[in-house]
């Protein structure tokens, strides 16, 4: 099933010669006249549907995108709270920056062994470099940080699909608006998303060796992806006896997986408290309005991603990414109030949801309904990221200096002004 994929990500869009010089600089000019001029969320769009009918050139597009948004995103404050409980995690990582001054490599390796933690080899070893053999300061830091976080997440997107990747990113950023957050200042973990996604493309859609280590090697960037490594040991497994190649198999094993999540998580929680963990405990406590989004968690994402999977084709990418979604789905379950653990969970798996149908709908429906499906993504999505602003909340409530949404904040803009 894989090879009805690859048909979709190989081929290009346009009976036009994609190969043409003069079509490659008219559609990348463009691409670059729209990021300059639109604002980048705006430009995206845009950008998006015209790439299902040309090619647009990829390293114009990491350009001028990576840097439209990485410089929306700098211009904001810093240290503030993005909602009720949730802080801002950029101050943090700036002192964590600075706290490399002065050490050796030998040092960072021997603190990544005693507390993994906050101390992942990978993520820390070029922020070393830049600081003490280039002296970056903590603005040119934060910025460059925007541009690895950028441009690591569309990488991973061309590597999923080498004709859809710019709907991809768009179906990303607008299907759950909830990866703004991690963008925005969570940025090891999304980091390390987007370095477990390239392997997952690299080993299934490339056929690539490299696509396992990238796997692995994302716990050395974020130790919060153990759990999905767990979840991708547990995916070979199920894959190397045919569970997904049979339905009734596959809604039996799940069903199972989904009880035995939240039958673990309840004895650990009886433990902790028998322990008096107190300051674990915290993360238990109950916050407003879980149930509803249990509720929505149960009904609007996992029975749709099921309903896709038993009816439509699908591949090995989106047999994981549904595997993936379903054991946190399960963890939500088991602690519906525990905001605090599977917040950093759902940042990862709910843009892995949107891929998934999107990647669906590529390759069961007719090409004919993915200009309005990225349409219909796109208008609901800036709903849903504007409601918030309307109480001075999330994250748009802040980004561009509170200019999120002028069409006009492009590039030549944000470097004028």
């Amino acid at each position: 099933m894989s090879m009805i994929f690859n048909k979709f990500s190989l081929h290009q869009p346009t009976n036009i010669d994609p190969n043409s010089a003069l079509i490659s600089v008219i559609i990348g000019s463009l691409c670059a006249l729209i990021f300059l001029l639109i604002n980048p969320f705006l430009a995206l769009f845009l950008v998006a549907v015209m790439s299902l009918y040309f090619r647009v050139p990829r390293l114009i597009f990491f350009f001028f995108a990576t840097l439209s948004f990485s410089m929306l995103f700098v211009r904001r404050e810093y240290g503030i709270d993005w909602y009720p409980e949730s802080s801002d995690d950029v101050p943090a990582y700036v002192n964590i920056y600075f706290s490399n001054l002065d050490l050796s490599f030998f040092d960072l390796w021997n603190r990544f062994l005693e507390a993994p933690s906050g101390n992942e080899i990978l993520w820390h070893i070029p922020w070393h470099i830049i600081l003490n053999e280039f002296g970056v300061g903590e603005n040119t830091f934060i910025f460059l940080h925007y541009i690895a976080n950028f441009l690591m997440l569309f990488i991973s997107m061309r590597l999923l699909s080498q004709r859809y990747w710019i709907a991809l990113i768009l179906v990303y950023f607008f299907m759950t608006p909830l990866t703004l957050v991690g963008i925005a200042h969570i940025w090891r973990q999304h980091l390390a998303i987007c370095l477990f996604i390239s392997g997952v493309a690299l080993k299934y859609q490339h056929k690539s060796r490299a696509g396992e280590w990238l796997i692995y090697m994302s716990i050395f960037v974020h130790i919060s992806l153990v759990f999905f490594i767990f979840l991708y040991w547990l995916f070979l497994i199920l894959r190397k006896n045919l569970i997904f190649d049979s339905k009734s198999s596959f809604i039996f094993w799940i069903s199972i997986l989904m009880a035995f999540i939240p039958l673990l998580s309840s004895i650990a929680i009886t433990i902790l408290d028998s322990l008096g963990a107190a300051r674990i405990m915290g993360y238990y406590e109950t916050g407003n309005g879980s149930s509803i989004r249990v509720f929505l968690l149960l009904i609007g994402y996992m029975l749709p991603m099921l309903v896709v999977f038993l009816k439509y084709q699908t591949d090995e990418i989106n047999q994981l990414f549904l595997l993936l979604n379903l054991a946190v789905f399960s963890i939500v379950l088991a602690l519906p109030s525990a905001n605090g653990i599977y917040d950093r969970l759902l940042m990862f798996t709910l843009p892995l949801m949107g891929i998934y149908f999107y990647r669906c709908l590529i390759c069961n429906g007719s090409g004919r309904w993915l200009a309005p499906a990225l349409a219909i993504i796109f208008c609901i999505g800036s709903y849903r990221m504007y409601i918030p602003t309307i109480e001075n909340t999330g994250v748009m409530s802040f980004i561009g200096n509170g200019y999120a949404f002028d069409p006009f904040m492009g590039l030549v803009n944000m470097l004028v002004n």
